[in-house]
């Protein structure tokens, strides 16, 4: 894992090797502490979303706003440092929303 280029995530075999080694719960913990490190503004938005919605101030909607389909729907940031501005999406709908794999910006 030390190994990979910066901002790069854990593959799928080097996750399966964590989970051998750690356990799945620390594996899984492992990672999402790799990526908040490596992506902190998201991480940050995330947080504040997830925070917005205990405290009322965001409210979830049961559709899709793109396609309307009635889902639990994702909240979708375009912009990071705005992190109570999202567009609820369904899973399909925000996979559209980023291509794969995942460009990294950051260094364009």
């Amino acid at each position: 894992m030390a190994d990979r280029p910066k901002g790069q995530g854990v593959g799928p075999k080097a996750y399966q090797k964590l989970v051998e080694w750690f356990g799945p719960d620390k594996a899984y913990a492992m990672v999402v502490q790799r990526r908040r490190k490596h992506h902190p503004k998201r991480a940050g938005a995330h947080h504040r979303v997830r925070e917005g919605l205990r405290r009322g101030l965001l409210s979830r909607p049961p559709r899709c706003e793109v396609c309307g389909r009635e889902c639990k729907v994702i909240a979708h940031h375009e912009d990071y440092d705005k992190p109570l501005e999202v567009e609820w999406l369904c899973r399909a709908c925000h996979a559209k929303r980023h291509p794969f794999p995942p460009v990294d910006n950051r260094n364009a």
